[in-house]
């Protein structure tokens, strides 16, 4: 009987752990000034993973400019990429907001719920970078450092 009791906590045990899956998430921003254009921008991207594939991403991106005009654009391409990203291939949470002199755009990626296959091939650069259907951590840190973000 004592036997059944120790594999049955050890079966436990790899359950709760999810079998070795390490989950964490990984948080990396980027800052630039377009001074020609008038604006900076402020973005942090974290991304929630389990093992070494992406569940989610939680963005915040913000857009300053004492340019009325610049945030109107901004706001608009925002909510028009956004709304066509998750029409197309889904998963995608956002809300975006035009307040003072300043636009920011929170959004929820769940990659669980993006049609991958599509977008891969819609986007067949990404391939490299998906597995088992989802994305891999060091794709999207790769790419988010190919924009000039630096990740933790």
């Amino acid at each position: 009987m004592k036997k059944y009791f120790v594999v049955l906590t050890l079966v436990m045990l790899l359950c709760l752990t999810g079998c070795g899956s390490k989950e964490g998430k990984i948080k990396c921003t980027l800052s630039s000034k377009d001074a020609v254009n008038d604006y900076s921008l402020k973005s942090t991207y974290t991304i929630n993973y389990k093992g070494d594939l992406v569940e989610t991403v939680d963005t915040v991106e913000e857009v300053t400019s004492d340019k009325s005009e610049v945030l109107e654009v901004f706001e608009t391409q925002l909510k028009e990429t956004y709304d066509k990203m998750n029409k197309t291939y889904g998963g995608y949470k956002f809300d975006v907001v035009k307040k003072d002199n300043k636009v920011t755009s929170t959004v929820n990626i769940n990659y669980g719920k993006m049609k991958m296959d599509q977008l891969v091939k819609d986007q067949p650069s990404l391939k490299n970078y998906v597995k088992d259907n989802k994305l891999k951590v060091e794709g999207l840190k790769a790419m988010y450092k190919s924009m000039g973000a630096t990740c933790e």
